[in-house]
């Protein structure tokens, strides 16, 4: 069993025997039982068969073999062996002799002789067992003592024998059961004290009790549990209470049980006894001491003893240096308490002790997984894996689980955190769905698993679905733990005070969590609440502070083992319980799956969602949660409480005297103790753990060290080393140039060194996308400026939140920024001016004593918890509040005036100001959202500087282009060519922007000569112009030039590159919004035209080569992660949007590289395939039941489809159309089917397939002609007012489940949003030769049942084949494109866009099926379809936009 070693803590577990020596016992004594019945039956055969004149010979022999004189035994045998060579007992005893000696091989011949001249003898088939076993082979050892048995059943020495090889063959289950039957032979219960009537049986009956209770212990024994096994041994203790082996073995049914006093006085007994105990030999004496001993250490492991533990641990190897347990169980302890280095010593010395040590295994890949080497930890786990399933399969699903969940904890950059993430989505759908299939369980997660997913929100993004396919995964593999534990009553507390439980393991004096609480414990109403500490074990401290001691009114220590700290829960019978962290270490992870109260609380120790059903409420505050954080899907699995106001309570903290430095060049001398280079420059500081800090972050860094002249940012080491390492090579990567700039120094413990080294900073950098709450406050309180970002998390609002208590979130403080430049700015202005900083620090250490022991947070929470828990309501004076200071709530905003501070932006300071108010007040936040759509910044045009000047022929091309009037915009410009160049003029642009622009004008307007001159004039003007270089080599392609035209690719592709800045190469702030480099856009432009060329040339290979090698350029691989988003696609932030553009190019250019290879035999998504992890990364969320969906009244729930069904000339496509309109027809959440035919043969085609059908819901108008989108709109606006409408294709039919997830149809959130959907193509092919309409419409019904098999996705951003939307839709009513014409629905989208509209495309989820090119006549398939780029004369003319997909089920 042994220990294993976690991240924050550790815990030893015991053994019942020593297991290296357990295998050898067990031989010795089957050896010792067969040569004494062997003795038996042989005296038995002398008395029967006087005749024999050898056998009184062999008599003596082997009565001199049972005393111990072998050496005078043997050469008797051999005399008889010599005057009769196959007298059987006398092979049958030379064999026993040579076994007793060593000589395996020899005893085998013997025995083996001896059965055969005697085959149906049990003693020789038991003794031949044994033999085998001695040799390893158990298997065959096994096989004859069956048969042994099956021929003398009542056989004792056999059956002894059978189950010793029983033992070694791993067959426990059997083991069990043969102790059993042999403890009913001999007529002794297992739940009884009595001993056997036999004094002779006493031995066996000994073992067997031992045997059987063990084995019930270790899940071994068919029927029984810990129970069974704790009764069994507490019957046996009593029948044998001088048996030193029975006290080992009821200790670990005890330890087992929780009951850690009960285990530790067994534990002791047993090595008081050992020494004395005669029924074992007196190596096996040493043996049981020496592990009594360990198991007794392992009780003050779990307590939180660690120290204690350590000394345990290496008495006993002082006694036996080489003892395994020990080795392992001491390597896990110094782990606990941060001697890692000796741990892996005292781990791999283990393992050179004893190879096969699984826990020792574990425990070093622990450690190596908490340095950051999942690759060698998993080495490791596998090996132990192996072990497991040879030894105890059951053992090995805590395994599973350690390697599924594995995240390193800081990575090199940022692409391989991305790509980390994906991975570990991976791994966690691969274990979910092993677990759909095979039975996996964890007795013990907190032994076996013993490691949570602590690093998993530091990326910033959405946790949810992630956390709650975690729990999934852990429900199913613990599901004795999950669930409402015995006797929870769930009736409200209304006749007495509630029992409030805080449980922590980070209370501890300094913790964070404990000092966030702090306040609430002290402060809650005792009318109301009795207040509970419970505190998880910390090695080498007090599990709590003082304060949260002197304040609760119980305090329960909880300790490191599992099922104790179950029964400690149980008993304390609470009424709330309230997880102050809930991925911090295991035991409050793994405790958290059960329902120890009625009401259950997680509060923000760890600023995610725990993903779980035990949880009722998270516990937040307003300030800290975005108002529109819900837009894109909310990120809690449980009821969010909105705490009101800062919802932060800290203790005004105890300042060292001396501090803040008196003056400039106390605080400057003060570095040198650092270490920090002399001089004084501007310090900014950035204190927090190192895996905090987002790689993206580091690039921060770089351009305020850019922006300041002699600034130096200092950063605080990792707690390992390893970690700092891995930091630090990635700032000199990223820093270049400046690296010598940046700085670390050791990481100080809370206290005065701690105020030290926050004192000496001029500025503290607040990182993001994840912050820290205590250090900010901290830095505050020495009046230090805090630079923050906040997000829309709550992992990254904490210190926004103390400055709006402050009244300092204005923008000309420069504290509070709201993007990354502004971030940027900030930071250098405060360290490069002076003045300015000293007027800011002033300021906050003039304001920072309002963010101190905030009252009304324990109001907010004594309200909340009297309302859950059945408690009358409380008042403000109820937790030492007057009327007065609650109605005050956030002090006034410092006008930046009153401090000298100059007011350079009037209307920036109304901006925040306006923001704050919406913070707090949902009404207006709708109003606010949406008065803001119809101005959103159109997302698909790269937006000029705004230092560019925009004269009016400009201004007027770029609004005919936007309306789609190409010539129009063309006229305008040449206009402006003509005044400007080369007069010039104070409003005259750049000449090569306004000639690229012309020149892409001439090319969709069809006058590609044209365009090749003002393209080449613009590249003659910038020769590195990205864009004129792409437009050129367009061009050029169009008018058959491919070779001249690859020449300019290159040099496009050469040129932007070379500009590109570092940060534009990588994946730099993808998701926080830094990567609008229009650079970037041009790189991938160019690179998704280049490809699409050699594709229409046929050159496959070519385009591949070149697609991968740009993606790796662009996007280092990994863009769908940050595409599938939703919520970037919903951001209002520029920054992002065009970032997702250029992510959206890139990545289309995957999805067309899948095109390219059509004889690729994988394809990215099939709803067949193995899960995808991507929809773990998104929002996914299953379909609404039919009961969930049930209409309110009225009419049904469905949706108005609009199509131009046509009768093709072509047989197959006549039934590809066919097959469509009946599969919607079929679809019981389309509620009508409007037909818009082109003329009358056409909707008479669409009448027949109804009627086939059976449909009456279909209602078909002559349109006579084909179908535009101003038709689709202009018949919806009119017929279909506020109804959901969806506009498709004739060949695309959508399936019920996909319309399902969209709920009823009257309620669909629509409101200025349409869907804009990708197809999936519809694979399953059938021969249509001679088929008529009605077979077909049966053949549609029929596919029904494969239809999931039938599906194929290919990823791409500029295709959209369906749209869904809630008529009217204004921008549409001018839209006189037709369906299906190229580049239709990208320009449907800019339209949509512009007007104000959120186009989104989650066809992960939504899933129309398109039918083309699958049917077939004549046993032949069609052929492939040419390939084709988006560059044909027929296309759409003007801007466009592409639609990225979104892998999520919100709508």
């Amino acid at each position: 069993l042994g220990s294993q070693m976690p991240g924050a803590d550790s815990r030893s577990t015991p053994c019942g025997s020593p297991p290296d020596r357990r295998r050898a016992r067990k031989r010795q004594e089957g050896s010792r039982t067969m040569v004494v019945w062997a003795r038996t039956l042989l005296l038995l055969a002398v008395s029967a068969a006087a005749e024999d004149p050898h056998l009184a010979r062999l008599r003596q022999a082997a009565q001199l073999q049972n005393d111990g004189r072998l050496a005078e035994a043997v050469p008797i045998y051999e005399d008889v062996l010599r005057q009769v060579p196959n007298h059987p007992d006398a092979l049958h005893l030379s064999g026993l002799a040579a076994l007793a000696a060593g000589d395996a091989v020899k005893a085998k011949e013997l025995v083996e002789r001896a059965s055969s001249l005697r085959p149906n003898d049990p003693t020789m088939l038991s003794n031949l067992g044994e033999v085998y076993r001695s040799i390893g082979d158990a298997q065959t050892g096994v096989a004859l003592l069956r048969r042994a048995v099956a021929i003398a059943p009542q056989d004792l020495g056999v059956k002894r024998n059978l189950i010793a090889v029983l033992w070694d063959a791993q067959l426990y289950a059997e083991f069990c059961q043969a102790s059993r039957e042999l403890l009913e032979q001999i007529g002794v219960s297992l739940d009884s004290p009595q001993r056997a009537a036999d004094p002779n049986f006493h031995f066996v009956e000994r073992r067997a009790r031992f045997d059987v209770a063990d084995s019930a212990q270790r899940h071994r024994c068919h029927g029984a549990s810990d129970d069974d096994a704790f009764r069994w041994f507490e019957y046996a203790l009593k029948a044998y209470p001088e048996d030193a082996r029975l006290w080992i073995g009821a200790g670990v049914a005890a330890h087992a049980k929780g009951l850690l006093d009960v285990a530790a006085e067994r534990y002791e007994r047993a090595y008081t006894l050992a020494a004395s105990d005669t029924t074992l030999a007196e190596d096996q004496r040493h043996a049981f001491v020496l592990q009594a001993r360990v198991n007794r250490a392992a009780i003050d492991h779990e307590r939180g003893l660690s120290e204690l533990a350590i000394e345990g641990y290496e008495a006993v190897l002082r006694l036996e240096p080489e003892h395994a347990q020990a080795l392992n169980n001491l390597g896990a302890a110094l782990v606990t308490v941060g001697r890692h280095d000796d741990a892996v010593k005292v781990l791999e010395k283990c393992l050179e002790v004893e190879p096969g040590q699984v826990q020792a295994l574990t425990n070093l890949a622990a450690h190596w997984a908490n340095e950051g080497y999942l690759e060698r930890a998993s080495l490791l786990n596998n090996r132990a894996i192996k072990l497991y399933l040879q030894r105890d399969p059951r053992r090995a699903a805590g395994l599973f689980a350690r390697e599924a969940f594995a995240i390193r904890p800081i990575v090199e950059d940022a692409a391989a955190m991305y790509a980390a993430r994906l991975d570990f989505a991976r791994r966690v759908a691969s274990l979910e769905w092993l677990l759909q299939r095979r039975t996996l369980i964890i007795d013990d997660p907190v032994v076996e698993v013993e490691h949570v997913h602590f690093y998993l929100p530091y990326p910033g993004l959405d946790d949810r679905p992630l956390q709650e396919a975690v729990a999934r995964c852990y429900e199913r593999m613990i599901p004795q733990l999950a669930g409402p534990v015995p006797g929870l009553s769930p009736e409200p507390v209304r006749v007495r005070r509630a029992r409030i439980g805080f449980l922590s393991k980070l209370f501890a004096e300094h913790e964070p969590h404990g000092l966030l609480l702090e306040g609430v414990v002290q402060h809650l109403p005792r009318d109301r609440f009795v207040v509970v500490v419970l505190p998880v074990a910390s090695p080498g401290r007090d599990a709590a502070s003082e304060l949260l001691r002197s304040s609760a009114d119980e305090l329960i220590e909880l300790g490191l083992n599992m099922r104790e700290n179950r029964l400690t829960l149980i008993k304390a019978k609470l009424d709330v319980l309230v997880f102050a962290d809930m991925l911090s270490e295991p035991m409050s992870y793994f405790l958290g799956f059960s329902r120890f109260a009625p009401v259950q609380v997680c509060f923000w120790g760890n600023p995610l969602t725990t993903g779980r059903s035990s949880i009722d409420y998270f516990v937040s505050a307003d300030r800290m949660e975005h108002p529109y954080r819900t837009l894109a899907g909310d990120e809690w699995s449980e009821q969010v409480v909105l705490l009101d106001g800062q919802g932060i309570w800290y203790r005004r903290p105890s300042i060292p005297e001396g501090l803040p430095y008196p003056n400039r060049e106390a605080a400057v001398a003060a570095r040198q103790a650092l270490g920090l280079p002399q001089g004084d420059w501007p310090l900014l500081l950035c204190p927090q753990s190192v895996f905090k800090l987002h790689p993206h972050f580091d690039t921060v860094v770089r351009r305020i060290l850019e922006a300041t002249t002699n600034a130096r940012v200092v950063f605080t080491a990792g707690r390992r080393q390893a970690w700092t390492k891995v930091l630090v090579s990635r700032l000199e990567k990223t820093l270049g140039p400046y690296k010598s700039r940046c700085a670390f120094v050791p990481r100080q413990m809370p206290g005065a060194d701690y105020y030290k080294l926050l004192a000496v900073a001029d500025v503290l950098l607040h990182p993001f996308p994840f912050g820290g709450s205590r250090t900010s406050a901290d830095g505050l309180a020495l009046g230090v400026p805090v630079v923050v970002r906040p997000t829309t998390q709550l992992r990254c609002r904490m210190a926004y939140s103390f400055y709006a208590s402050m009244g300092l979130t204005q923008k000309n403080w420069t504290l509070v920024a709201s993007t990354t430049n502004d971030y940027v700015s900030f930071a250098a202005r405060l360290a490069n001016d002076v003045e300015h900083r000293r007027t800011v620090a002033a300021a906050v250490a003039a304001r920072q004593h309002v963010i101190w022991e905030d009252r009304s947070v324990v109001l907010g929470w004594a309200r909340f918890l009297a309302r859950v828990s059945g408690q009358r309501p409380v008042a403000p004076a109820d937790v030492g509040l007057e009327g007065d200071d609650y109605e005050a709530e956030d002090e006034a905003p410092v006008a930046p005036a009153d401090v000298g501070l100059v007011e350079e932006d009037a209307a920036a300071i109304a901006a925040h100001e306006r923001l704050d108010r919406l913070y707090r007040d949902d009404t207006i936040i709708e109003e606010k959202r949406r008065a803001l759509q119809p101005q959103k910044p159109i997302p698909d045009v790269p937006r000029e500087r705004s230092d560019q000047p925009r004269p009016p022929e400009a201004l007027e091309a770029a609004r005919l282009y936007e309306q789609g009037d190409i010539r129009g915009a063309a006229r305008q410009l040449e206009m402006l060519i003509k005044r400007c160049y080369p007069q010039g003029g104070a409003d005259c642009p750049d000449e090569a922007k306004v000639r690229s622009d012309l020149g892409a004008q001439y090319h969709q307007s069809d006058r590609w000569e044209e365009a090749v001159v003002q393209l080449e004039r613009a590249v003659e003007l910038e020769p590195t112009n990205g864009v004129a270089l792409n437009n050129l080599a367009v061009t050029l392609n169009t008018l058959g030039r491919a070779d001249e035209a690859d020449d300019v690719y290159e040099r496009a592709l050469r040129a932007v590159k070379a500009r590109m800045a570092p940060s534009a190469t990588g994946f730099e702030e993808k998701l926080l919004g830094v990567l609008s480099d229009k650079d970037s856009w041009d790189y991938a432009t160019a690179l998704f035209n280049s490809a699409n060329q050699l594709r229409d040339r046929g050159d496959y290979e070519g385009a591949a080569s070149k697609i991968r090698r740009g993606l790796k350029e662009v996007i280092e691989g990994d863009a769908l992660l940050a595409l599938v988003r939703a919520e970037n696609h919903r951001s209002r932030d520029d920054a992002r949007l065009a970032s997702l553009r250029q992510l959206g190019i890139a990545t289309n250019s995957l999805a067309v590289l899948d095109d390219y290879l059509r004889n690729a035999s994988e394809n990215w998504y099939s709803s067949q395939a193995f899960p995808p992890p991507y929809s773990l990364l998104g929002r996914d969320e299953g379909p609404p039941s039919d009961e969930e969906l049930a209409p309110l009244g009225g009419e049904a729930t469905g949706f108005e489809l609009i199509t131009q069904v046509y009768e093709p000339a072509d047989q197959v496509r006549r039934m590809e159309v066919a097959f469509a309109l009946a599969k919607n027809l079929r679809n019981a959440r389309i509620r009508k089917v409007h037909v818009l035919a082109e003329n009358g043969r056409d909707g008479r085609f669409a009448s027949t397939v109804a009627a086939l059908v059976g449909a009456t819901h279909v209602h078909v108008q002559i349109l006579g002609r084909r179908l535009r989108f101003s038709d689709a709109e202009g018949y919806a606006a009119a017929s279909l007012p506020r109804r959901a409408v969806i506009l498709s294709n004739a060949d695309v039919f959508f399936d019920e489940d996909s319309l399902r997830r969209l709920g009823d149809a009257r309620t669909l959130d629509l409101d200025r949003r349409v869907l804009a959907l990708l197809r999936w193509e519809w694979t399953c092919g059938f021969d249509v030769e001679g088929m008529d309409l009605k077979t077909l419409v049966a053949a549609a019904a029929a596919t029904d049942a494969i239809e999931e098999r039938c599906l194929r996705l290919r990823a791409r951003a500029d295709s959209q084949d369906a749209w869904i939307f809630r008529a009217p839709v204004p921008p549409l009513a001018t839209f006189d494109t037709e369906l299906g014409r190229a580049k239709c629905d990208n320009r449907v989208a800019f339209v949509l866009g512009a007007a104000g509209y959120d186009v989104a495309n989650p066809a992960f989820a939504l899933r129309p099926r398109h039918v083309q090119r699958v049917l077939f006549a004549n046993g032949t398939a069609p052929p492939p379809k040419a390939a084709r780029s988006y560059t044909s004369p027929d296309e759409a003319r003007g801007a466009t936009r592409y639609v990225p997909l979104a892998d999520q089920w919100v709508f």
